[in-house]
């Protein structure tokens, strides 16, 4: 009888061990960071004339052009990562990761799961340094919005952005688009800037928050549309007052003319 109990209590006690080393591997595998195997450059091909990439970080996931930072609140099962982060707008998002191979991710941004393969960089595109970046983009950028505002100053070594020095942490210019992506930190709060050379000396488009991109001027006095001859323009006879739409005054308010830098527009129907 006493070999029975001293079985059955052996046994509970076989149970107990067993359910606290269960849990306890559960909640090892259950508040993880991303493996250091996963960070870097992925792509994948939606169909023959289009395709998607971004960047995993260390400190953050790339998702459309945007650094969302990890929440740290990664759970982890069978290799499948599920976790939120956040850009620099406060916008969170879900993500998963499940690691297939080394070179393979199944990665859900939002819009579902999609395959992505390990690149060395994104597409046509190669790695460089603020300094080895054209003369053209190291300026100071004033908003074309009718502010004059300066939201951004780049020189050989420092990146500046609304009067705020970041470091940079990458810098990649695609080859075949004329663009530059500026990824720059301070501290843990990422950020991406796309500079795009798109226009005539003087003008730049600059892309971020996901967003497309604002048109910028590397002088205050250029106009805030893009313009062929800004020397013309700045040397124009026709005061800036003046240049635009005008009305007749003759009661109708219809148009009568447009003054430009350059030349007029006049109204000859009777």
């Amino acid at each position: 009888m006493k070999m029975k109990q001293n079985i059955i209590k052996s046994f509970y006690l076989f149970l107990l061990l067993l359910a606290t080393q269960i849990s306890a591997q559960n909640i090892s595998n259950t508040k993880t960071d991303l493996p250091e195997s996963v960070f870097g450059e992925w792509t994948t091909v939606l169909d023959k004339n289009r395709f998607t990439e971004f960047t995993l970080h260390k400190h953050f996931i790339e998702s459309y052009w945007q650094a969302y930072v990890y929440n740290k609140d990664f759970e982890v099962i069978d290799n499948l990562y599920s976790f939120t982060a956040t850009n620099d707008n406060n916008d969170t998002k879900e993500f998963k990761i499940k690691v297939i191979s080394q070179d393979t991710l199944s990665v859900d941004r939002g819009e579902g799961f999609k395959t992505f393969f390990r690149q060395k960089t994104p597409r046509k595109s190669s790695y460089t340094t603020l300094k080895d970046c054209p003369e053209f983009l190291k300026k100071t950028w004033f908003t074309t919005n009718g502010n004059n505002k300066i939201e951004f100053s780049l020189t050989d070594d420092e990146f500046i952005y609304n009067g705020k020095k970041y470091e940079i942490e990458q810098v990649v210019n695609y080859t075949d688009s004329k663009q530059f992506r500026f990824t720059v930190k301070d501290g843990l709060d990422y950020k991406m800037f796309y500079f795009k050379d798109w226009y005539t000396d003087g003008y730049i488009q600059i892309g971020f928050h996901g967003q497309y991109g604002d048109l910028y001027k590397a002088n205050k006095a250029y106009p805030n549309n893009r313009t062929e001859n800004v020397d013309a323009y700045l040397i124009t006879i026709v005061p800036k007052e003046l240049q635009g739409n005008w009305l007749k005054t003759d009661g109708s308010n219809l148009w009568s003319h447009t003054l430009y830098y350059n030349f007029a527009v006049l109204d000859k129907t009777k």
